[in-house]
């Protein structure tokens, strides 16, 4: 059972705020606390250091890629 983190979107300064609002609802959405690797998510200041997050010149998130993490959930 996730345990809904929260991590304030508007306090980082790596990505714009709707991508790291997107990226937060999809570890809330899939379990995030149930994946195989969740390093950094919610916990690390910058989203583009989470696992899985790819971002172009730490700007813009570029990719996610989470393969065999055991997402469960719908995609939000």
């Amino acid at each position: 059972m996730s345990s809904h983190l929260a991590f304030d979107c508007a306090a980082q300064s790596a990505i714009p705020e709707a991508e790291c609002v997107a990226l937060v609802a999809l570890y809330n959405s899939t379990d995030g606390d149930g994946w195989v690797d969740n390093t950094g998510w919610l916990t690390a200041p910058d989203p583009c250091e989470w696992f899985g997050v790819g971002c172009l010149l730490g700007a813009t998130v570029a990719s996610v890629v989470l393969p065999a993490n055991r997402l469960s959930g719908p995609l939000p």
